[in-house]
């Protein structure tokens, strides 16, 4: 897939195909044919997929157009949607990609990859409507690089390709943390705090949704005087925090717990940082001025070691990220006294 167009052509390369988009188009429907005719020759074999280097959009290219016409019919093309990495992949769209690449369709989703982020993606199968496979012969979807947290999404993926006309993204998800949780109910809801938690990718509008939902309607509170405010947004950061060590002694999936170690020790840490955020804002409104100075350091303290939890690997060294950045802009926004906006 990711061939740089640009990479200068031997000779008889250039002889044989040209230059250009259409000579790359060119020189990989000829490899794929070759390969096709080999593998047609196997017992019981399936047909060739392949994932061309102009492998997203809905725009007509000259790469496009000479693969369409080169590539022998049978072959199964892959498809990301407008993008790479594509917010919503509609049924429209992969009716235009059908026409563009006149070849038998598979949508191929980055929805839950996370090689470019520093996220764990917890969340449901979104933003792919229900005739979607109208065009394309079905969905392959990419993984995170960690098998086991990746089943919690895979789950939902399954469900929606079982029966997309069906499909409801959070009851999906329910059913499949209660599945990972394997019945048990205090592992369950500490999943959905910790999942819910780490929801979040860059295609999501609402990173991690309950939380995103607690804190906004907080600040609604906090601004109106109502008393309710802290306690409420309190027990849900406690929650949030709590569920580290729950899953951490409960859960069944070991390898799961050693996957997402750094995101369970991140979650755990920004969490308390913001309920030492939520202290020291209601310590201020209380007139409790050396409370509020403590709560504001221990906030300022948790907040350096939060930060200072590396994403396993990458070099140079990469912060984890929890929750879309929600609890970090609380502890921000409460260190400054006040809401967003």
């Amino acid at each position: 897939d990711d061939i740089d167009p640009q990479r200068p052509a031997c000779d008889s390369d250039r002889q044989r195909f040209g230059t250009g988009d259409s000579a790359l188009a060119s020189a990989q429907a000829y490899l794929l044919n070759r390969v096709d005719d080999f593998v047609a020759r196997l017992p019981g074999s399936m047909p060739l997929i392949a994932v061309p280097t102009d492998y997203k959009g809905i725009d007509e290219t000259p790469f496009k157009r000479t693969l369409a016409a080169a590539l022998h019919a049978d072959v199964v093309v892959q498809w990301t949607g407008r993008y790479g990495v594509s917010v919503t992949i509609s049924g429209r769209e992969a009716a235009t990609a059908r026409q563009l690449y006149a070849h038998p369709l598979l949508v191929w989703d980055n929805y839950f990859a996370n090689d470019y982020i520093p996220n764990l993606v917890l969340g449901a199968y979104e933003g792919r409507d229900s005739r979607l496979t109208d065009s394309a012969m079905g969905v392959t979807v990419v993984p995170m690089g960690e098998p086991e947290a990746s089943k919690i999404g895979l789950f939902t993926v399954a469900d929606y390709a079982w029966n997309a006309a069906a499909y409801d993204s959070a009851r999906s998800w329910e059913a499949s943390l209660r599945e990972f949780s394997r019945g048990d109910a205090k592992t369950l809801a500490a999943l959905r705090w910790f999942a819910g938690a780490n929801y979040s990718t860059p295609l999501d509008p609402l990173p991690a949704p309950i939380l995103s939902k607690a804190t906004a309607t907080f600040w609604t509170q906090w601004a109106a005087g109502d008393p309710s405010a802290v306690p409420t947004l309190a027990q849900v950061l406690r929650s949030v925090r709590d569920s580290t060590s729950i899953l951490r002694d409960r859960l069944w999936d070991l390898p799961f717990i050693t996957e997402a170690s750094p995101w369970l020790d991140g979650t755990n840490l920004w969490a308390r940082a913001a309920i030492a955020a939520l202290d020291a804002l209601d310590a201020r409104r209380k007139q409790l001025p050396d409370q509020a100075t403590a709560d504001e350091q221990a906030a300022r303290t948790l907040r350096i070691q939060a930060e200072s939890v590396m994403w396993p690997g990458k070099t140079p060294a990469i912060p984890v990220q929890v929750s879309g950045r929600v609890l970090a802009d609380f502890v921000h926004y409460g260190l400054r006294g006040y809401g967003p906006g």
